[in-house]
């Protein structure tokens, strides 16, 4: 082959290359925002995905037992595209249970078993809400595996495609969910004593253990302390008392920081608080659940009264 002819196919090589690049950015592009939402959540940065509750940074997780999650770190999670088949579910119940705080309850045939504290896909029908995020998320199952063919989340409601979407869904909607996931589990060992501090919506992934521990009468101690800025937003609060009820080794502590009706605890969540209600605090195993700020504060707390790392997994529910 002459040298011209090679230059000339060389040329031509390169040039299809660039023009097949710029047509896959562009088909990128279009996925995520109107054509195939789902296969583009596939291809996109792990920070232009979030999850509520669910969970923009975990701490230390020596205890994960799910090994489908693989991609998952130990110190930071890396979100990793799910590839796992739909489910169709259908909404059974939906209701509030706290100001601003919905309940969401499915019906779905032959759902995986699980850890408690796991988390689970949700894609919601089209009821004419968009936008740049689409209807699909990944939440924490609020639900326990105690609970046969049912499956559900509780979320703070916002002004998003989601939110607004999930509030007007009534019984008989059908929505699709996938296997559930995640490192933030309940530990097996039940001769360890455990703190569960939840802010805010972060006692959905607690309400998932605690009704587990009650269902199957397990010998845990653990003291659950739970902080709000009012009764009024504080989610499952009834129930939680109930469960204290049930379960001999639970201690809730419970603190309202904007609440002048409140008659108890009104202190933000810090080391005087923790020591005054807690006493030692280094033998104990800390699991931490609640916006990002308040779970990083409170992890930091930890360190600072020489809590050991390996003792302290922290869950941040960030809002979408």
């Amino acid at each position: 082959m002459s040298e011209p002819l090679v230059i000339a196919l060389a040329g031509f090589l390169i040039s299809y290359a660039a023009v097949a690049v710029g047509w896959v950015t562009f088909g990128v592009a279009t996925m995520r925002t109107k054509l195939f939402p789902r296969w583009a959540a596939a291809l996109l940065e792990p920070e232009q995905r979030e999850r509520e509750g669910e969970h923009e940074r975990p701490g230390r997780h020596r205890h994960d037992r799910d090994r489908s999650t693989r991609c998952w770190g130990l110190h930071r999670r890396t979100r990793c595209p799910s590839k796992l088949p739909l489910v169709r579910a259908t909404v059974v119940e939906t209701r509030e249970v706290a100001k601003g705080t919905l309940l969401a309850l499915f019906a779905v045939d032959d759902y995986p078993d699980y850890r408690p504290g796991s988390y689970f896909w949700v894609e919601l029908p089209d009821r004419g809400h968009q936008d740049e995020k689409g209807l699909r998320r990944h939440i924490s199952l609020v639900t326990s595996p105690t609970e046969p063919g049912s499956v559900g989340l509780a979320t703070r409601l916002r002004d998003t495609a989601f939110k607004r979407t999930l509030a007007k869904l009534e019984v008989g909607d059908e929505v699709e969910v996938e296997e559930p996931k995640g490192s933030f589990l309940l530990p097996e060992d039940v001769s360890v004593s455990y703190v569960f501090i939840a802010g805010g919506i972060g006692i959905t992934v607690f309400r998932s253990m605690l009704r587990y521990i009650a269902d199957e009468q397990l010998p845990y101690r653990v003291i659950l302390v739970y902080s709000n800025r009012d009764r009024e937003s504080a989610a499952f609060l009834d129930e939680l008392e109930e469960l204290e009820r049930r379960i001999d080794g639970l201690q809730l502590i419970l603190t309202m920081t904007e609440d002048p009706s409140w008659k108890g605890e009104t202190r933000r969540i810090d080391e005087a608080m923790l020591r005054d209600t807690l006493g030692n605090l280094e033998s104990q195993t800390f699991f931490v659940a609640g916006p990002p700020e308040m779970a990083k504060a409170v992890e930091a707390t930890l360190h600072n009264a020489d809590v050991p790392e390996e003792r302290v997994f922290t869950d941040s529910f960030s809002g979408y």
